[in-house]
């Protein structure tokens, strides 16, 4: 059943369709809130408007308008910036009183930004020790793995754990990973844990994006 509450979908679900609590709020008192503009008539006939949120996809990769926006707005000779996704990504810059001049290109923009935004924008070259130290803190999942885990200190993950572990990768990046027997095998560190997703990025960028089997 889909009802709609404050102009969005909510669709009733018994259960949370993600995987542990990877969907953080988007599931909540039995219905899944699907973060749509929407209308539900007396029939029960839905109308998409929109998007209620910023996030967009971008080359096959989920990217939050507002994140890239915040980034933007530090730079100094940057008042306000926005940005707007109609086929085309776009960003509006309003430039700052007495501010330096503005290059054209992000990199250009926001000297020393440019991982940031990778991040921001879901770019899975991001990944790095720490962004995968920080995957692996959630004590649920992990009890056995140190919050102190050294890059090259052995590592063990169950079955449940990758697989969770990946999940997350996917939802935050847009990377599909399907290692064999062989490469899980191999993944007995955090270093080499990085370095196989590294290679699974580089790969799926080669390939404009999609499933990735390693």
């Amino acid at each position: 059943m889909i009802r709609e509450h404050n102009g969005e979908p909510d669709v009733a679900l018994e259960e949370s369709p993600y995987l542990f609590d990877s969907g953080g709020t988007q599931y909540a008192d039995g219905s899944l809130h699907a973060r749509d503009r929407a209308t539900v008539d007396a029939t029960g006939a839905v109308r998409v408007h929109g998007r209620a949120d910023s996030l967009v996809v971008i080359g096959g990769l989920k990217v939050d308008l507002t994140e890239v926006e915040n980034v933007l707005r530090e730079h100094p000779a940057v008042e306000q910036a926005v940005l707007v996704d109609e086929g085309i990504t776009e960003a509006y810059v309003a430039p700052a009183a007495g501010g330096a001049p503005l290059r054209r290109g992000t990199a250009a923009l926001v000297p020393g930004a440019a991982g940031r935004l990778q991040a921001a924008a879901g770019d899975p070259a991001f990944i790095t020790t720490d962004t995968v130290r920080e995957l692996l803190s959630d004590r649920k999942i992990f009890p056995g793995v140190p919050a102190d885990l050294g890059e090259d200190t052995e590592l063990v993950l169950d079955s449940l754990g990758l697989v969770w572990l990946l999940h997350v990768v996917e939802e935050r990046y847009g990377l599909v990973v399907e290692p064999g027997d062989e490469d899980i095998a191999q993944l007995t560190s955090l270093r080499r844990l990085t370095e196989s997703l590294h290679a699974a990025a580089r790969t799926d960028q080669a390939d404009g994006g999609g499933r990735v089997e390693r």
